[in-house]
C-alpha cells in the first residue's frame, strides 16, 4: 500500500498544501513592511516640514529686509526708511 500524496496542481491530499500558507505569509510580510514602511515615511516628511518652518521663523526682520533690497524688491530709499523704523 502506498501514499498518494498527488502533485501541486491535482488536489492531492499532501502535494499543494504547502502553496496557500506560503502565499499567506509572503503577502503578510508585504503588507507589514509596506506600512512600517509608510510610517517612518510618513515621520520623516513631518519632521522635516517642521524643520523647514522653524528655520523661516528664525529670520530676522533686518535679514529679511536686506533679502528684499538685494532682490530688487524695493529701492533704497525705501531699504533705508524701513532699516530706521526697525
Amino acid at each position: 500500500m502506498g501514499w498518494n500524496c498527488g502533485s501541486l496542481w491535482s488536489g492531492g491530499t499532501g502535494g499543494g498544501n504547502w502553496l496557500f500558507p506560503v502565499l499567506h505569509i509572503a503577502t503578510s510580510l508585504l503588507f507589514w513592511g509596506a506600512l512600517i514602511a509608510g510610517g517612518f515615511y510618513l515621520v520623516k516628511a513631518l519632521s522635516n516640514n517642521r524643520a523647514s518652518s522653524n528655520s523661516n521663523t528664525n529670520t530676522s526682520a533686518l535679514e529679511i529686509l536686506k533679502l528684499r533690497y538685494a532682490k530688487g524688491e524695493i529701492s533704497k530709499e525705501d531699504y533705508e526708511r524701513i532699516k530706521k523704523d526697525l
